[in-house]
């Protein structure tokens, strides 16, 4: 073991290497049970011991580098880096503009500690750390998944962990896990199948990892099926649309074909079977009494009357309030309202603009019985506080965390290189995972959820660390 001296005290760097791994795992781990670290008092501890894991790294960083890193692939490396330091740069900026600093402050540790963990996942882990950390991952869900329908069964959610769940959701039956909302469950669900469909589709993996990955996709489809997450249904479809794409790819040619055309037929046909049947969850996406009572009117007419009841809707109310508060000047337009200021400038914006004080008339849609924290679209939410500048400086590491596991995918189609095969998992549950919650935050604020968040990191985090450190590129740890 190598001892480097630093401020005339030896430190075993292999200790502390150890002491930051176990740092960086026991928030990824925790925070989830926490119900999702969303509360104040669970977010600042687990944030505390990522802080202090970056901190140690660091103080390793002073000197050579792992001995397990045998070189970079700077190009990869240099190019995430560049996508992601203007957007971090601007929401900095605009955070410290903030009126509100407890809320702006929020907003960028939401953004900064998925970055922190996935900068030091790809540039710290060594790599037995990075495929540690997702066989400790999938295990986590994996309990996670077995304490939601095990917890449903019994007590209907009428418990979440310690405390009471939330009344609404036990009258409709939904099952939340360690998370007070169904809809947070179901996204933590969403990993734990991409994990399994990673596991399930790559060619070459080990007939117990593929039966192990088919297992997890059952598991996660049950909870998802109990949690009766509209928005998680539709991700679950999309998610399975680019499985089909992606998932395939490594296969040999004629198996290729056979799986996909095979897959898409049974899969139309399962969705078919069930959208027929009177399952519960099922009953959620019928609105009858909207579709029958305008069966008979002109295709334009139907659509805008379904609008206006969409506006209706408590997700209605706040998409509408987000788009006419990212409206109010051309000043919100590029530069948005400001990190974390729709929750408190949501009275404001809540009632539309059709009322008029002087002559007194009321506006047709008020919005004064209830407060919305979250826009329950991240996209939107996003848009409102950082405006298109934000927005569009987002897109850019969006692109990149997307683009370069999908190219590495395509490459291997065209090439005979030998890649290993939970690599190539890696990088489709990490093109799953992405694409999971790019869909379910058009419905929902999952990743307002800490934990959510974190998981979300690690999955996209390890197959870049493999792109970008040789070592790990080159050699298989056990």
């Amino acid at each position: 073991m190598s001892l480097r001296k630093i401020s005339g005290l030896s430190f075993n760097s292999s200790l502390l290497a150890g002491m930051a791994f176990m740092l960086v795992v026991i928030p990824i781990l925790a925070g989830p049970w926490l119900f999702g670290a969303w509360e104040l008092w669970w977010f600042w501890p687990l944030a505390t011991l990522l802080f202090l894991a970056a901190a140690l790294y660091a103080v390793i960083g002073i000197g050579k580098h792992s001995q397990d890193e045998t070189g970079t692939n700077l190009l990869t490396e240099t190019g995430l880096w560049i996508s992601l330091i203007p957007f971090l740069l601007y929401l900095v900026v605009r955070c410290f503009q903030s009126p509100v600093w407890q809320d702006a402050e929020r907003a960028l540790l939401l953004h900064l500690l998925p970055v922190l963990i996935g900068g030091l996942i790809i540039c710290r882990f060594t790599g037995r750390q990075v495929h540690g950390i997702f066989i400790l991952l999938t295990l986590n869900l994996t309990m996670l998944a077995g304490y939601g329908i095990i917890n449903h069964i019994m007590t209907g959610s009428s418990r979440v962990m310690w405390a009471d769940g939330y009344g609404q959701y036990v009258i409709e039956n939904r099952a939340s896990g360690s998370y007070f909302c169904p809809d947070h469950f179901a996204g933590a669900m969403e990993f734990l199948l991409a994990i399994g469909l990673g596991l399930l589709l790559t060619h070459g993996v080990q007939g117990m990892i593929r039966a192990s990955g088919g297992a997890l996709a059952f598991l996660a489809l049950v909870g998802i099926l109990m949690s009766k997450s509209r928005g998680a249904g539709v991700t679950v479809l999309g998610m399975l649309a680019i499985a089909w794409l992606m998932g395939f790819l490594t296969w040999p040619s004629p198996w290729r074909h056979w799986a996909r055309w095979g897959s898409l037929l049974g899969l139309g046909l399962a969705v078919f079977l069930f959208a027929s049947s009177n399952h519960p969850f099922m009953t959620r996406f019928r609105v009858w009494v909207a579709y029958e009572d305008l069966r008979h009117h002109p295709p334009r007419e139907a659509i805008q009357t379904l609008l206006q009841r969409a506006e209706l809707t408590s997700r209605g109310k706040m998409f509408t309030a987000a788009w006419r508060a990212w409206q109010t000047s051309t000043s919100t337009r590029f530069w948005g309202i400001g990190p974390g200021m729709h929750r408190n400038l949501w009275p404001h914006f809540a009632a539309t603009r059709d009322g008029n004080p002087e002559t007194g008339t009321w506006p047709s849609i008020p919005n004064y019985d209830f407060h919305s924290y979250e826009v329950h679209n991240d996209w939107l939410q996003l848009l409102e506080e950082l405006g298109l500048v934000g927005f569009i400086l987002f897109l850019f590491p969006f692109m990149a965390v997307v683009g370069i596991p999908a190219n590495s995918l395509i490459r291997w189609r065209r090439s005979r290189h030998a890649a290993y095969p939970l690599h190539r998992a890696y990088r489709l549950t990490a093109l799953l995972a992405i694409t999971a919650m790019a869909i379910h935050s058009l419905g929902d604020f999952n990743l307002q959820i800490p934990a959510n968040g974190w998981m979300l990191a690690v999955l996209a985090a390890i197959p870049l660390a493999g792109l970008v450190r040789t070592s790990l590129a080159n050699r298989e740890e056990p």
